[in-house]
This record gives C-alpha cells, structure tokens and sequence, in this order.
C-alpha cells in the first residue's frame, strides 16, 4: 500500500540509534517520530540496551533472559 501510495506511515521511536536508522532509510510518506506512545498519564519509559525491549512495563528478569543475546552477551 505504501509503494502504491495509497497510505503513509507515521512511526514512534524513542531510542536514537534506533530512530536514525529509521530515518536513514525511510521513504516518501514515512515520518518517524523521537517519541514512546501511552495512555497520556505521566509514567516511566523503560529503556532497554536491547533494542526493540523498551517498554513502560518493568523489566522481567526472568523472561528477558529468554531472549537470545539477553541479559549478559550474546548466546
């Protein structure tokens, strides 16, 4: 739909890095935006070093370490 252009993307980032590669390769009718999205009450954004983790729900320790290359290194 997008290469038709028959929509555009509007995209929400919060981490730098993240929003610069982003941004880096993004095309006509895709904006991305330096923010984290919520219900509009004053809450904690909880940045992760692994990205695609942030969350404004506390880090589980236990879960995380499901994930490859999480919580000490890469597996």
């Amino acid at each position: 739909m997008l290469e038709a252009g028959l929509c555009a993307v509007t995209g929400f980032e919060p981490q730098p890095p993240a929003l610069a590669r982003l941004n880096a390769k993004k095309r006509s009718r895709e904006n991305y935006l330096p923010y984290a999205l919520g219900d509009g009450t004053e809450r904690m954004l909880n940045i992760c070093d692994l990205e695609g983790m942030t969350s404004l729900l506390v880090p589980d320790p236990d879960h995380l370490a499901l994930f490859n290359r999480f919580p000490n290194g890469e597996r």
